[in-house]
């Protein structure tokens, strides 16, 4: 969770949060620096190469670990006599900090990571190459500082164990290679830091400690740096079973505080504790779709922007549909009729979802009214809201506009008669504008984490047909890059030799990810103080294709009657419930947009959930490779706000 930055402004009556960008001056105080920037992805980038090792073999990591917050609730005095604690230290031996990064190995004891990001701008700044080794020189002198601290706090946590475990620390660049670290202590003028370094990480005071610190030439692959350090260290004969599980019990239980950065005033979410990957995903879901609506700079100047006819275009998840809701609103507050319009089937949910959040969110004493239109057909539509018209005004919202030419002819024929007339419309694809509106792209990542964005970026409609706009950097950093990717492959024994929609396995697959994330289940013992709206439900879970393969049920071989698809008898088999949406059935859909069905995991069509979103998103991709299957990549994979799910063919 990265820090960020907001600007409340009021919109259509509303206090929103605009995204600030870091700021390089230091007298700006209360925003969020440029340092801070760097600094948090440089914890990224070591949590994601610590992770690819965690893949490998079993170790628990934790980092950005207050002294404080260990052992520092939950516990009885008399509890708590017997463990040592920052806490109780006396104030002359108190020591105020944290701890980058810890790892706690049932082989190798604890390592204690210190990360520095320097480096990262040495490519935007002006130095010469001796400045930047100054730079670095310094960076290591505060770190080998702040690891004698590290080393000294972990000697005295684990003091009362008979057989306290081995304690290393290591230094940790991810933007400096092992060349320039080189070149860094090879200066005479850093013997006496060289040697730090070499006791601090366990090296001789004659040998090269730069194989046993984590720089950027291992980031990608730290296989080769995990395997010096070990061999350098060895293992740790004091390190049992028990001894292990003590030790994450220890610093990862309910007794350690365990939190998250939040965004800088005004604060958009609670104080999070995260203590699981659930956990996680819900509370990713609710940066990337807070309560408190958020916005980059340019949605804000659109939406004070004075066009009466309006056409917004952009990749998903770039705040398309936010924006015609706060507009809608506008209109509201000047006592307008708002009609909010459905121009194909394939936006029947996004008009359902746009109604439902001007309903719930508009001032109840306002003299503005909503109106659905879901005719049919161009000359319906026209006739109905040539008959709305009142003073010669007609304002109407459209979202994910029909790829025909009837949206653009009814815009064609509505402003030829009207002088009022106002028309805020949105589609991802530009070719889809009418000629009387005017088009404003929005291209900055907002409701979708980079995680997910690295992927549907991929999709051929953005990276070669260019029918969407490709994304663009957004202002300020992402509250989070987001849980990685997971993939359940269709490939195995236990998987069948058809599609991958009628594989039971792939059923099983599915819900077995959704089980470790927590979905449809109550909040464990360990985390009975946390917030409910941590735990994830079964409605916030799409399974999404592209095709017909997963709503079509199959005829059975003898009775020729229909059942589910091999995938559902799957899914259902492990106990998760699901409703099964067709894309035409408005009822059912208005539920869907306005989550007022029953708790179960919705499986559709990703056209028929467009401009929907959800915490958690399966999507089921074909088995056979077309640009209409690309389709899914760009509708699909953008519907989540957290956890993406990809069930696929073998690479």
């Amino acid at each position: 969770m990265h820090r960020t930055h907001y600007q409340q402004v009021t919109l259509s009556g509303r206090d929103v949060h605009q995204t600030l960008p870091a700021t390089t001056s230091e007298k700006a105080r209360g925003t969020l620096m440029d340092k801070d920037v760097r600094e948090d992805q440089s914890h990224q980038t070591v949590v994601d190469c610590l992770w690819k090792l965690s893949r490998r073999e079993v170790m628990f990591i934790i980092s950005q670990l207050q002294f404080a917050n260990y052992l520092c609730k939950g516990f009885s005095v008399e509890h708590a006599a017997g463990f040592p604690r920052p806490v109780d230290l006396k104030p002359e031996n108190k020591h105020e900090g944290d701890f980058d990064v810890l790892v706690i190995h049932p082989r190798y004891g604890i390592l204690a990571g210190e990360i520095k990001a320097i480096g990262e701008n040495f490519s935007t700044v002006s130095m010469t190459p001796q400045q930047q080794a100054d730079s670095i020189a310094n960076r290591i002198k505060k770190a080998c500082a702040q690891m004698q601290k590290s080393h000294e706090m972990l000697k005295y946590l684990v003091c009362d164990l008979p057989s306290p475990p081995m304690i290393h620390t290591v230094l940790m660049l991810p933007y400096v290679s092992s060349d320039q670290l080189h070149d860094v202590l090879r200066d005479p003028r850093n013997h006496q830091l060289k040697e730090a370094l070499c006791r601090l990480v366990g090296a001789d005071v004659t040998a090269d400690p730069v194989p046993l610190c984590l720089t950027s030439d291992s980031v990608s692959d730290p296989g080769n740096w995990w395997q010096r350090l070990t061999e350098e260290h060895r293992e740790d004969p004091a390190m049992t079973e028990s001894l292990y599980l003590d030790l994450v019990s220890r610093f990862g239980g309910p007794a350690t505080t365990v939190t998250v950065n939040c965004p800088v005033t005004p604060r958009l979410a609670h104080q999070a504790e995260i203590r699981t990957l659930g956990q996680g995903v819900a509370e990713t879901a609710r940066r990337f779709a807070p309560v408190d609506i958020v916005l980059h700079p340019k949605q804000v100047d659109l939406l004070n922007n004075s066009d009466q006819m309006v056409f917004i275009t952009g990749p998903p998840g770039t705040g398309k549909t936010l924006v015609l809701v706060l507009k809608g609103l506008d209109w509201l507050r000047q006592e307008k009729h708002v009609h909010v319009l459905c121009s194909e089937p394939d936006g029947l949910a996004a008009t359902h979802l746009i109604a439902a959040q001007l309903r719930s969110t508009a001032d109840q004493n306002t003299g503005g009214k909503i109106h659905l239109e879901t005719a049919e057909g161009f000359q319906t539509a026209l006739s109905e809201l040539e008959a709305a018209v009142q003073d010669g005004q007609l304002y109407i919202l459209a979202d994910e506009v029909c790829a025909d030419r009837g949206f653009r002819q009814l815009c064609s024929e509505l402003s030829s008669k009207l002088r009022a007339l106002h028309v805020w419309a949105a589609s991802l694809y530009k070719e889809r504008k009418p000629a009387c509106l005017t088009e404003y792209a929005l291209t900055e990542p907002l409701r979708t984490p980079p995680n997910v964005v690295q992927e549907v970026k991929l999709s051929a409609y953005i990276s070669h047909q260019s029918d969407v706009h490709s994304y663009t950097l957004p202002p300020g950093p992402p509250p989070t890059p987001g849980p990685p990717v997971e993939s359940c492959f269709h490939d195995g024994p236990r998987h069948s030799t058809g599609a991958t929609y009628d594989c039971m396995q792939c059923g099983r697959d599915i819900a077995k990810v959704l089980k470790d994330l927590g979905v449809g289940q109550p909040a464990s013992a360990a985390s009975s103080s946390l917030p409910v709206e941590c735990s994830l439900r079964f409605q916030d879970v799409f399974i999404l294709t592209h095709g017909q393969q997963l709503l079509e049920s199959r005829p059975a071989t003898s009775a020729m009657k229909l059942r589910p698809s091999g995938l559902l008898l799957g899914l259902r088999e492990a106990g998760f419930p699901y409703t099964v949406l067709g894309d035409r059935d408005s009822t059912a859909i208005e539920a869907v947009a306005t989550m007022s069905g029953p708790d179960r995991v919705v499986v559709a069509q990703s056209n028929a959930v467009s401009g929907l979103e959800r915490p958690v998103v399966v999507w089921v991709q074909g088995d056979k490779e077309s640009l209409d299957e690309d389709k899914g990549r760009l509708l699909a994979m953008s519907r989540t706000t957290a956890q993406l799910i990809w069930v696929r063919r073998p690479p």
